[in-house]
């Protein structure tokens, strides 16, 4: 359903999909869109402990231009969270005891039981994309990226989006301008999440201007 809303709205409407998680940082959006397999969701999990973190989307949002502004939106309040979450992040221990997991280890969950109802947000202007990789010859843990590197690293990984309903030339051009006015528009990160979660985490919280000791959220 997501996949044929996002065709009909970057077609009609100028609005476009990522797969990816969003949140809202001290009322600043942050996008987080990766490959399958590079912690995005472990990612986004770690930064919901934060008391100044608000939910956008885990899995799924999509951007519009405002001006100079780009807009995200979220697309639903269920969130996919996987068995292990609890042992990366022990404050979620509580909420896997109670949920009931698929024979892939995925259960879904009423976000509003992570963060609660009043840190959910329907909308937020973007300010940071974190782009993840898990490449262990790259000695770089997190670095900036200017718009064409990005753009290109997320053309050559499909837009880290297997969900798209057409995939064809025009299509891909479509995507790849509006994508690169969205890179273009915000501060840029690629981080590489061979280390361990905290230590990944941390890196984040630095570039965010967000404290080491930043207070933690009560679950």
């Amino acid at each position: 359903a997501l996949a044929l809303a996002g065709d009909v709205m970057e077609e009609n409407h100028d609005i476009y999909s990522i797969h990816g998680a969003c949140l809202d940082v001290d009322g600043h959006g942050v996008s987080i869109i990766a490959p399958s397999g590079t912690g995005k969701t472990t990612t986004a999990y770690g930064l919901m402990r934060l008391e100044n973190v608000r939910f956008i989307g885990d899995d799924w949002h999509f951007f519009r231009f405002f001006g100079k502004d780009v807009i995200a939106y979220g697309s639903e309040n269920e969130s996919y969270i996987r068995a292990d979450v609890g042992d990366v992040w022990h404050e979620y221990e509580k909420l896997v005891k109670m949920a009931r997991f698929d024979n892939k280890n995925r259960a879904v969950v009423d976000i509003s039981r992570i963060v609660g109802r009043g840190n959910i947000r329907d909308s937020v202007p973007l300010k940071h994309v974190i782009l993840l990789q898990r490449n262990k010859s790259d000695r770089n843990m997190i670095r900036k990226l200017d718009a064409e590197e990005a753009i290109d690293y997320l053309a050559k990984h499909e837009f880290c989006n297997p969900h798209f309903l057409v995939e064809n030339a025009r299509k891909k051009k479509l995507r790849i301008n509006a994508y690169r006015r969205l890179l273009s528009s915000t501060d840029v990160y690629m981080l590489n999440t061979v280390e361990t979660p905290l230590e990944s985490h941390m890196r984040i919280r630095k570039v965010l201007g967000l404290r080491p000791d930043a207070p933690l959220r009560p679950l």
